[in-house]
């Protein structure tokens, strides 16, 4: 099934087929079904010989929907391409599916103009170190204290927050992230995915590093997750303590005596 609407294109020299596996997004109205998973279905450039050319510049007009527990496809679902000669309508593509389509690189050696010049380094430093102190999992700044957790679905979680000894919060997370990407037309409908719920926050999360993803003096925390199997495993760097100064929030002078200054407490 899924050979027969790949061979319906004719790919140009040196591209092959991409697909990325996405959540089914919800069934539609009186539909039957165990567990689905769609495939968004792309065309890789492989002239350059570079594995991150942006695949998502040239979209293949159809969506694989496969069972997720017998791995069958069990249909094709057919998009309109968008192209400039379809009036965003299914079916009226030509066969060289590619024709409308151009190039939109955006990893650095791959981009025809040169990244931005004259940027000097900025460096954060913290001579007397940090003003939080960590301790297993409590930490502590200024007047706050509360304990960091991690779970595979949310990520970083905060716990029993406390400000000035009183009690603020019992648990602290983000519930869920989902981008409903705009199209009402079936299947479109569907490209909607809860990243937390579907995918796991937690399980995506970068092991960070100094200088790329952090500056000054950092503290990092580990996770331990657990894979399919059961078995743990130790996920490095996921979350990175550090402090940011984020300017002055306001600013006041005084008129009698010209005194500035931001008068906090």
């Amino acid at each position: 099934m899924y050979k027969e609407a790949i061979a319906q294109f004719d790919l140009p020299e040196g591209f092959i087929v991409a697909i990325d596996p996405w959540p089914y997004g919800g069934p539609d109205v009186g539909e039957n079904f165990v567990r689905y998973t769609q495939g968004l279905c792309f065309a890789r450039d492989t002239r350059s010989g570079n594995p991150e050319s942006n695949y998502y510049a040239y979209p293949l007009p159809i969506i694989p929907v496969m069972d997720s527990v017998t791995k069958q496809i069990v249909r094709i679902d057919k998009l309109a391409t968008g192209g400039k000669d379809d009036g965003l309508a299914y079916g009226t593509h030509s066969k060289k599916i590619l024709d409308h389509c151009s190039s939109a690189e955006y990893v650095p050696e791959l981009m025809s103009q040169p990244l931005r010049a004259g940027i000097k380094p900025l460096n954060v430093t913290q001579p007397d170190g940090t003003s939080f102190q960590v301790n297993g999992s409590l930490i502590e700044w200024q007047k706050w204290r509360f304990r960091l957790g991690f779970s595979p679905r949310e990520g970083a979680t905060l716990h029993d927050l406390h400000y000035d000894g009183r009690s603020i919060l019992y648990r602290l997370s983000l519930s869920e992230m989902t981008v409903p990407y705009g199209d009402p037309r079936p299947p479109f409908h569907r490209k909607q995915a809860f990243d937390f719920g579907d995918a796991g926050l937690g399980r995506a999360a970068n092991n960070l590093a100094l200088g790329c993803d952090c500056l000054g003096v950092i503290k990092y925390f580990d996770a331990v997750m657990s894979g399919p199997d059961g078995k743990a495993s130790v996920s490095k760097n996921v979350v990175c303590l550090h402090e940011q100064d984020n300017g002055i929030g306001w600013k006041h002078t005084n008129y009698g005596s010209e005194q500035r200054g931001p008068f906090l407490e």
